[in-house]
């Protein structure tokens, strides 16, 4: 993630030194990006295979699983292709069961939220920047600039032990200070580096959050895969498991929701003239499901302290 974000800062600093400087065409910039990204796509595909290694420090999926394969599972086969069931019914049962973990509800409703709307705001932010009158911008420097903070805070969270247990504090949180942040932005004055100032935290707080989202997605699902072949849990407790770590089906499907839910809203606000108005309108949308999410964390926390005060009785 981190080197994504940075490889994305070199080449908006770059598009923005050769259109400034060099006064190079737009069309000629299109060009260049795609003959890099068929260039990145060859390289990658020059790269060799990588090798399963228990030991591996890596924090891949892949790692995951064989660390907890290793230690918690000795004796269970390495195959997903356990169980009564095989072919598309098997995928879409552990897709099914990937969902209804508690940490992949958070973070797949957090998705649902957050991703269209980090996706309209790259798409409107620089009409936003000019409906603000500011004729001479430097939206490329600023872009290098949110991509270089985003990958230092999320090489710097990697090891912030708060981000890695909070989930539904986190998800809560995040949503309303992004909707605080996109009111400001289309609050926000003529100045070019108050509004500057408010992308830019948007787009750090997303970036860093993702990177949480997508490690605690993913040891989530590969912790309950390998519990599922466990035999110390009861049949019933391991058919709420998924057999298999199917983490690209899950991201997949999230990504597909994601854009139906960004085409929604673009339906809805793409008429509207004031780009004031669609930012306000979006950030709305988020204290709107920061309300619901944080009903959701209070029946969570309550029905966790009920369940404690069971077992403490019993």
């Amino acid at each position: 993630k981190v080197v994504m974000l940075f490889s994305n800062c070199c080449a908006a600093g770059l598009g923005e030194l050769l259109r400034d400087a060099e006064w190079v065409p737009l069309n000629f910039l299109f060009d260049l990006s795609a003959l890099g990204q068929v260039l990145s796509l060859l390289c990658a595909a020059l790269l060799p295979g990588a090798r399963a290694s228990p030991s591996a420090s890596t924090p891949t999926a892949a790692a995951i699983s064989n660390t907890l394969e290793e230690h918690l599972l000795p004796r269970s086969p390495r195959r997903c292709s356990q169980g009564p069931l095989n072919g598309v019914q098997a995928l879409l049962q552990d897709l099914w069961l990937s969902l209804w973990l508690r940490r992949v509800m958070w973070w797949t409703a957090w998705a649902l939220a957050m991703n269209p709307i980090h996706g309209l705001t790259l798409t409107y932010w620089q009409s936003m920047v000019r409906s603000k009158h500011i004729l001479k911008d430097h939206n490329g420097y600023l872009s290098a600039c949110m991509y270089l903070a985003a990958s230092l805070l999320t090489l710097g969270a990697g090891g912030a032990w708060v981000l890695q247990r909070s989930t539904s504090l986190l998800v809560v949180a995040s949503v309303f200070l992004a909707a605080y942040l996109l009111l400001q932005l289309s609050a926000a004055d003529t100045r070019q580096l108050t509004v500057y100032g408010w992308i830019m935290l948007y787009q750090c707080l997303f970036e860093v959050v993702t990177a949480v989202a997508t490690f605690q997605v993913g040891a989530e699902v590969t912790m309950a895969t390998a519990a599922s072949h466990s035999k110390a849990l009861r049949s019933s407790e391991v058919r709420r498991l998924p057999r298999c770590a199917r983490l690209t089906l899950l991201f997949s499907a999230t990504t597909v929701l994601v854009a139906a839910a960004e085409t929604g809203i673009l339906f809805v606000i793409n008429g509207w003239t004031s780009m004031e108005s669609r930012f306000h309108c979006l950030g709305i949308c988020l204290l709107a499901v920061g309300l619901v999410l944080s009903s959701f964390a209070l029946v969570e926390a309550w029905s966790h302290r009920q369940a404690e005060s069971t077992r403490a009785s019993n």
